[in-house]
């Protein structure tokens, strides 16, 4: 009961959403874009880097405290999926301080609870 705890608060901070279906998870995929789209900061994010079926990834961060967020589809087997969140910062001293910091890992938690709250309305 320990492990299966520990597993779910680690894939709370980093972000993980388990689909309970296809359908679900293709509506949880479109507002997991919505939601890239309003927490990353890089001043080149309008348009994404990368957008296809399986991943959605902004363009690297232009600046130090830019944020750049991806969201990658993962197949569990079993006809499952999970929705991946993952966030860059710029190569430096400052953007390796940001990605290790409390605002970063807030916006991993905040992710799957924003899932679960558009999903359910």
């Amino acid at each position: 009961m320990a492990k299966q705890k520990e597993e779910i608060r680690a894939a709370n901070e980093l972000g993980v959403y388990v689909c309970e279906d296809d359908k679900a998870c293709e509506k949880a995929w479109k507002i997991a874009g919505d939601f890239i789209s309003k927490h990353s900061t890089s001043s080149n994010s309008t348009q994404p880097e990368i957008d296809s079926s399986k991943l959605n990834m902004g363009r690297t961060p232009g600046a130090d405290n830019d944020l750049s967020l991806a969201i990658s589809k993962i197949d569990l087997g079993d006809r499952k999926q999970k929705l991946f969140l993952g966030i860059r910062c710029r190569d430096s001293s400052i953007g390796v301080e940001l990605c290790a910091s409390k605002k970063v890992q807030d916006i991993g938690v905040a992710f799957k609870r924003y899932l679960e709250t558009s999903l359910a309305d």
